[in-house]
């Protein structure tokens, strides 16, 4: 009887043994991908936020172009209104002398 538990055993130790190589082999392959993934979810993170990135610095550039243009026009309004203002004031001026020189 002790015989028999001797020769069962050890091949049950073998296939134990054999068992947590694949184990530890599983670990690995798994350990690998896991770090290979790891290292694509950082590149694809990393281009993901340039691309969010560039989006904002174009659409600021696009802000402050149109915010610009905006300005020169307001610009050219005040300036035409300023103009225009000069003028009625000399006409103002103009008419109250030649009022003066009638009286």
């Amino acid at each position: 009887a002790v015989v028999s538990t001797q020769s069962t055993g050890a091949p049950k130790a073998a296939e134990k043994m054999s068992q947590e190589r694949q184990n530890v082999m599983s670990l690995r392959k798994l350990s690998s991908e896991v770090a290979r993934d790891h290292e694509q979810a950082k590149r694809s993170l990393k281009e993901f936020c340039g691309r969010m990135i560039q989006n904002i610095k174009s659409r600021e550039e696009e802000m402050l172009n149109q915010l610009n243009a905006k300005k020169t026009s307001l610009d050219k309004v005040i300036s035409g209104k300023i103009v225009e203002t000069d003028d009625r004031l000399k006409m103002v001026e103009q008419t109250k002398t030649f009022a003066e020189k009638i009286q």
